[in-house]
């Protein structure tokens, strides 16, 4: 009796293992993303938050170059703005409905519904990313069954879910952004400003961007000389972040403290060498770059399959 028990469930499994993602299967993730997006708020987004409107304060008075300055001076728990400052620019365009709220009416910025509306722009480029994924899936003649399938895979797969509708992470505005520019990326055979830009943008939110912009401009741009005006051209609105700010002693007391925990994180692995190791991280990006420039790709498709 347990074994034909067993049978039928390992058969229902495998039925539905096997089947098409259905209404059934969407309905089941709203259901999971709506309790996650009003039962979960982690304090990060809330740290930017402030910051968003700090940002907006900053910006109204002209005194922006004091903008680092201001979230020490208005800190959230201690913190201060860490993040380059488009992030806040992004975030406080999102938040500018509530700013002018508050100047109006002084309503209380921390309330529920002022939270839920600062998380709701998580969401809204979470849907933005997926939509962007299904145009640059149907670039390349992917059925609508197929698209379906990869969108649905992607929203609610553990590590978009988590970031997005329980940690509220801004790094989906930069898988956005990079998504975005995988497709631009894909419609020529030439590098275009237009893909650089956008990932220059996104490397300015987060800079983990450049980790995927620098094999991509590799793999497709053979000449040296080209590909490090592209690599530098990439930079250009990480450069723009630090120019007014950089060289300040309240940025450096407000970000520091992040950027040591990142450096520690990404090359405190090594690799012995000689009198110095090496950081792991570091040797992965080289050799992937290196991969990039000796490949030859001769199909569009290529170019799909490696970027993916």
């Amino acid at each position: 009796m347990m074994k034909k028990c067993k049978a039928a469930a390992a058969g229902w499994i495998n039925k539905r293992n096997d089947a098409p993602i259905g209404p059934l299967d969407w309905v089941l993730f709203f259901i999971m993303a709506i309790f996650m997006y009003f039962t979960l708020f982690y304090e990060d987004l809330a740290i930017i938050y402030k910051h968003s409107l700090t940002f907006l304060d900053s910006a109204f008075s002209l005194d922006l170059g004091n903008f680092y300055a201001n979230t020490l001076e208005n800190n959230y728990n201690g913190v201060g703005a860490v993040y380059y400052w488009p992030v806040y620019l992004v975030i406080g365009i999102w938040n500018l409905p509530i700013w002018i709220l508050n100047k109006l009416f002084e309503i209380n910025v921390f309330s529920v519904k002022c939270m839920l509306w600062c998380k709701m722009e998580i969401v809204f480029f979470l849907v933005l990313s997926a939509w962007m994924l299904g145009k640059l899936l149907k670039d390349f003649n992917f059925c609508r069954k197929n698209i379906r399938l990869t969108q649905f895979l992607f929203v609610s797969a553990l590590m978009t879910v988590m970031p997005t509708l329980a940690t509220a992470q801004v790094d989906i505005i930069t898988a956005f952004l990079m998504i975005w520019g995988i497709r631009e990326y894909m419609k020529t055979d030439k590098i275009t400003w237009k893909f650089v830009l956008i990932f220059a943008f996104a490397a300015s939110l987060k800079i983990f961007a450049l980790f995927v912009f620098i094999p991509l401009v590799f793999l497709k741009e053979k000449r040296i000389l080209a590909a490090v005006g592209n690599l530098l051209a990439g930079l250009v609105f990480v450069v723009l972040s630090l120019a007014p700010y950089g060289w300040r002693s309240d940025y450096h007391e407000s970000s520091d403290f992040l950027t040591e925990i990142m450096s520690q994180r990404l090359f405190s692995t090594y690799i012995p060498g000689g009198n110095c190791g090496i950081p792991v991280f570091t040797a992965l990006l080289v050799g992937i770059s290196i991969w990039a420039y000796v490949t030859t790709v001769e199909k569009k498709e290529e170019y799909f399959y490696y970027a993916n």
